[in-house]
């Protein structure tokens, strides 16, 4: 299991970014699966979950 925060609506952070835990996906044929630790969030993406 992998933890992924999500969301499903726009609004403000607080009601609408969910902590959730999703299969790990496995990778076909030509891909590889990299760990990742930690990531930045894209202006445009926070600007588009804010609506």
């Amino acid at each position: 299991m992998m933890k992924a925060v999500v969301y499903e609506r726009t609004d403000a952070a607080a009601k609408v970014l969910h902590l959730v835990e999703r299969e790990v996906p496995q990778p076909g044929e030509g891909q590889v699966r990299v760990q990742v630790v930690v990531s930045g969030m894209n202006p445009v993406d926070y600007k588009f979950r804010q609506g």
